[in-house]
Order: C-alpha cells, then sequence, then structure tokens
C-alpha cells in the first residue's frame, strides 16, 4: 500500500509529540478502513478495536499532548473513544 510507504515510523518519535499521535491514526484508520472493507466482502459485521490515542482531544491547547489538567501520572498511550479519532 502506497500509504504506508510514506509513514514515518511513530516509535522513532517521542511519546508526547503530536506527530506521533498523527502517525498511528493514519495506521488505526488503514487498519480499520481494510477490516470493514472486509467485512462488507464476507458479509459480516465488524466489531470495532481499541483505540490508541497518543494525544488528548481538546478544544484548548495541551501541554505535551495531554489537557492541562490532566494528572501527572497520566500515560501515553491510552485506549481513547471512537470520538477522539473520528467526527461521529
Amino acid at each position: 500500500d502506497r500509504l504506508m510507504n510514506n509513514v514515518v515510523d511513530p516509535t522513532a518519535l517521542p511519546e508526547d509529540n503530536p506527530m506521533r499521535h498523527l502517525t498511528f491514526d493514519v495506521l488505526q484508520r488503514a487498519a480499520l478502513r481494510d477490516a470493514l472493507a472486509l467485512a462488507r466482502a464476507t458479509g459480516r459485521t465488524l466489531l470495532l478495536p481499541p483505540l490508541t490515542c497518543w494525544c488528548d482531544r481538546y478544544w484548548n491547547a495541551l501541554q505535551r499532548c495531554r489537557m492541562a489538567e490532566a494528572p501527572r501520572e497520566m500515560r501515553l498511550p491510552f485506549a481513547c473513544p471512537m470520538d477522539h479519532l473520528f467526527d461521529v
């Protein structure tokens, strides 16, 4: 897949770098797209797999990919809801 050939290795980026989140997002979306296509082609129902986020989603400024009020022990990555990656 041409998309995958142009993706930066996300593990080479610092944990709190927004590009790490965006790179993993591209990979997750591609995997989900393929899984949905396979489910449709085989007449199956796709169960949404767990999604992982490397940055919180917030309408205001983030500090190190976290909301300013986030506890210091908030670890990255974290399991995130679907609306962190998709507009639903």
